[in-house]
């Protein structure tokens, strides 16, 4: 997919939410908290048990797909081997059975808005006490 046919996506999603600008790689991050009830530490950490790189792999994989970032940016963020980061996005194209890149962006821009509406009620909350 190439950026005209991104923007295009956008477009179609801001119609149906019409506050949705972009997703943020944070927003990817807490959609894969969130979606496996794991928390920071628990994606970040170096470990040699692999339960969590299941996670790591979708979020990766995600990253890629939706915010067109290379391996070496999204190793960056992750704290990982730009190698393990290849690995771990062919792993998962490989391995899950891979939803179209539109119902993927689609999912993500729900959990997205999800998670922005729930900090959004929050902070209402805040103000009002």
């Amino acid at each position: 997919m190439n950026r005209e046919e991104y923007q295009q996506e956008i477009e179609e999603m801001q119609k149906i939410k019409p506050n949705i600008k972009r997703v943020y790689f944070s927003d990817l991050f807490s959609a894969v908290m969130e979606i496996h009830d794991v928390t920071f530490e628990q994606l970040i950490h170096h470990t040699k048990n692999r339960t969590m790189s299941p996670h790591r792999r979708r979020l990766a994989w995600m990253a890629s797909k939706t915010l067109y970032l290379t391996a070496g940016q999204i190793a960056k963020l992750m704290n990982r081997d730009e190698s393990t980061i290849t690995h771990s996005v062919r792993k998962y194209e490989i391995c899950s059975k891979q939803p179209s890149e539109k119902e993927a962006r689609k999912e993500i821009y729900k959990l997205a808005e999800m998670i922005r509406d729930e900090i959004t009620k929050e902070l209402t909350e805040n103000d009002t006490n």
